[in-house]
């Protein structure tokens, strides 16, 4: 089941870069876009 089911390290990996690239996409963008979103 180690493919069906990823491992805990792997995981917080992606999400890591995840969050990584959302924040680094999110300040190229305009704070009035920003704020819209949020």
């Amino acid at each position: 089941n180690s493919t069906s089911v990823p491992e805990p390290g792997v995981v917080l990996g992606l999400l890591g870069i995840s969050t990584w690239m959302l924040k680094k996409s999110v300040r190229k963008q305009p704070l009035v876009e920003e704020r819209e979103v949020a």
